[in-house]
């Protein structure tokens, strides 16, 4: 009986005799090339004749020519080859790879050629998408040089949108910008539409219900309409959609690093169409980018600044600066400097003062900076929190006296409705030279800029040329941490921590780590610095209490005890909705508050206690505790421990690790202990690498030891096995109980 159809073979050999111009073949053939088994073939390993017309007639129409071309170059050169083609099977794509070789022949001339067939879709897939990968990340540096180029954001979105509809056929591709003040969605670009279609939908009302692009921004989520004739999302644009001949249409949210909705990327089709996963996700990938270029762009605060809030007397907006830039650069009369200043944490509290209190603050960045660099200077606002400052740089000595001035104007709290807030001003600087337009001086001052952030926050850099690769890398390392946030890149470890007077584990504190698709597992060194220095500590620092909440609430509900620590920056702490947020986020994992601890180090904390207490006071009020993290480490803040709002240290893994032979050491960790007890604090032994240091923490009065000797940081899979396979460390040995 003949093998069904379904049971097509991967590999079939065959055998061309040239003389009688016959090819003999199993029968597989036919079934990888999409026929139906041969009615004569006796089995599946006994050849059947074919006159070489009837074998190329098996092939797809359109690879005819090409193989009957292969086997004319072999009888004419006496050298073998081959070739791949496509083969429409089983409502699917398969690829087929052909290889000839001659097997005999005799004065030049070809007798016998012998060869296979061999089903190659799986490599061929793994071609593709290697190539697929390739041409996205090109496009990706191409977008990402453009952005840190300072290109025009029309035309990197409307990159976006072309490369988008490449890899989508038969898909129209638009970005539309949020402007908040007015509620409406703006068109940023929208390269294939019409542009009647543009012109009726700019200034779309942002209501739920609205169509698509108004939904996903109303509700923050992806929205996807199948077909509009059959969705009540659809109804309100029911006639325009049928008169531009659009049938379906999928949404998603534009999100910058604060969370805040600055537009959307959608797909439009002529046809009712229900997208994939894979399609779904492809236009998120490249909203990332979108997103960094609208962020980077300062177009949402040329949005901003349209509203009806007045902005501050000598205060342009983007495009006003490049103007009156451009005109200063042309007259020549002096040397011009650009002064690139990003306020850090601006952006991160403006959003929640209310549009009053956000512009009064504004006001008075603005007179700060106007104090500083004198009235003749000329400033403008680049996005929420960058400024452009274009001072006299007619010597290095009067530049560095402005620098010097600006940052002390930021020195002292600004006020802000009940809040004392503390902001940073980090600082890239370039020189006029008579090459450059104001578009290139810009982009120049902005590189020194970044360059200066990731060196510290409140530095300053000077362009030079070595910059501007720099300064490329850094925003293609900003978009990876930004997709690697939203995508679920980011994975938990956790470290028990040893309650050392009752030999059971006391806590787990959760450690991030990025699971990067091409580097692997990234410790926290790799990727924190970079996330503090660009803004998505806010981010990444929420998506890590989501991730440990929800892995925890199960062994909290079956050890009440125990506890989670989760490391937080004073970067999240400046978030005025950091409190809220975790709130909810415990209220949905169901993550009892008091089950949860945050760890903040020691040096971030001092230096802005002011700000950063009255908000531990609150995480309090919940319950929610606060640990200062590597106490000791080179910061003198013993004499502010009353003042704090904690209840516990734990001391730097720098001292633990050398009390067994360092008298200063063994001092320093007896003293911390005897303070922390005089202000009732527990104290934890971080880095307790051997037995000696286990035993030595105890007998100096520590509470908790945690280190590589205790147990090591593991995935939460092999966490649960350790909780509830042995509750207490059995390989511990202890010094006896204190008396």
């Amino acid at each position: 009986m003949a093998p069904p159809l379904a049971s097509s073979p991967q590999f079939s050999p065959w055998s061309w005799d040239v003389e009688t111009d016959v090819i003999w073949c199993l029968p597989g053939l036919f079934p990888m090339h999409g026929h139906r088994w041969p009615a004569d073939a006796v089995d599946a390993t006994t050849a059947l004749p074919l006159s070489r017309e009837r074998w190329i007639e098996l092939l797809p129409a359109a690879q005819r020519e090409r193989v009957a071309g292969l086997f004319e170059a072999i009888l004419e050169t006496g050298i073998g080859g081959e070739l791949t083609y496509p083969v429409t099977a089983e409502a699917a794509i398969r690829w087929i790879l052909l290889q000839a070789a001659v097997g005999e022949s005799e004065q030049g001339r070809v007798l016998h050629v012998l060869g296979y067939v061999r089903n190659v879709t799986a490599d061929k897939l793994l071609e593709l998408r290697h190539d697929r990968a390739e041409r996205d990340l090109e496009q990706q540096q191409q977008v990402l040089e453009r952005i840190a180029l300072g290109d025009p954001l029309e035309e990197t979105l409307t990159l976006l949108c072309r490369h988008l509809e490449r890899t989508q056929p038969g898909a129209f591709a638009a970005i539309r910008l949020h402007d908040q003040a007015a509620g409406v969605l703006r068109i940023g670009a929208a390269p294939s539409l019409s542009g009647d279609y543009c012109a009726a939908t700019d200034g779309l009302a942002v209501t739920e219900g609205n169509g698509a692009c108004a939904t996903a921004v109303a509700t923050g989520q992806v929205v996807v309409i199948e077909d509009v004739r059959a969705d009540a999302r659809a109804a309100a644009g029911l006639e325009l959609f049928d008169s531009f001949a659009l049938r379906s249409m999928w949404s998603c949210p534009l999100r910058s690093v604060t969370g805040a909705i600055l537009g959307t990327i959608a797909l439009y089709r002529s046809e009712p169409h229900a997208p994939t996963d894979a399609e779904v996700n492809a236009v998120a990938r490249l909203g990332h980018l979108a997103a960094l270029a609208i962020e980077r762009s300062g177009i949402q605060s040329a949005l901003e600044l349209s509203a009806e809030v007045v902005p501050p007397v000598g205060l342009l907006n983007r495009t006003s600066f490049l103007e009156v830039l451009a005109a200063r650069l042309g007259e020549c009369v002096r040397r011009t400097a650009l002064l690139f200043v990003e306020v850090d944490r601006l952006k991160y509290v403006a959003d929640d003062l209310g549009r009053s209190a956000s512009a009064a603050l504004l006001s008075e960045v603005v007179r700060r900076m106007r104090a500083a660099v004198g009235l003749d200077a000329l400033i403008g606002r680049f996005s929420s929190d960058e400024f452009l400052l274009a001072v006299d740089g007619s010597s290095p000595e009067r530049l560095e006296e402005l620098v010097t001035r600006l940052q002390v104007a930021f020195s002292t709290s600004v006020p802000a409705r009940d809040l004392e807030l503390f902001l940073v001003a980090t600082v890239g600087v370039a020189v006029a030279d008579g090459a450059r337009d104001a578009h290139g001086l810009v982009r120049d001052a902005a590189a020194a800029m970044q360059a200066a952030r990731a060196e510290a926050l409140g530095g300053v850099r000077v362009y030079t040329q070595a910059l501007r690769p720099a300064s490329i890398d850094l925003i293609g390392r900003e978009s990876e941490l930004r997709r690697a946030i939203d995508f679920g890149e980011l994975v938990l470890h956790y470290q028990p921590i040893l309650d050392i007077a009752r030999h059971r584990w006391d806590r787990l504190e959760a450690l991030v780590r990025w699971d990067h698709p091409t580097r692997g597992l990234l410790a926290p060194g790799e990727f924190i610095p970079l996330a503090e220095k660009s803004g998505l500590i806010v981010p990444l620092g929420q998506r890590v209490i989501e991730l440990a909440a929800r892995e925890s609430a199960s062994w909290v509900a079956a050890m009440p005890e125990l506890r989670i620590a989760v490391n937080i920056s004073v970067l999240q702490l400046d978030d005025p909705r950091f409190v809220e947020t975790t709130l909810e986020q415990l209220e949905r994992a169901g993550l009892p508050l008091p089950s949860l601890n945050f760890e903040i180090a020691e040096s971030g904390l001092i230096q802005k206690l002011d700000s950063v207490a009255p908000v531990l006071e609150r995480l309090q009020e919940h319950s929610l505790r606060a640990v200062v993290d590597d106490f000791g480490a080179g910061y003198s803040s013993l004499a502010r421990l009353g003042e704090l709002p904690i209840t516990s240290l734990k001391i730097d893994g720098r001292f633990i690790g050398r009390i067994t032979r360092d008298p200063a050491a063994h001092t320093v960790v007896r003293s911390i202990i005897e303070i922390a007890r005089a202000h009732g604090l527990s104290v934890v032994a971080e880095g307790v690498e051997d037995a000696e240091t286990l035993a030595a923490v105890e007998q100096l009065g520590c509470d908790y030891a945690q280190g590589f000797h205790v147990a090591l940081p593991a995935p939460a899979d092999r966490v649960s096995a350790l909780l509830f396979e042995a509750t207490s460390p059995r390989h511990l040995r202890l010094v006896p109980p204190r008396d």
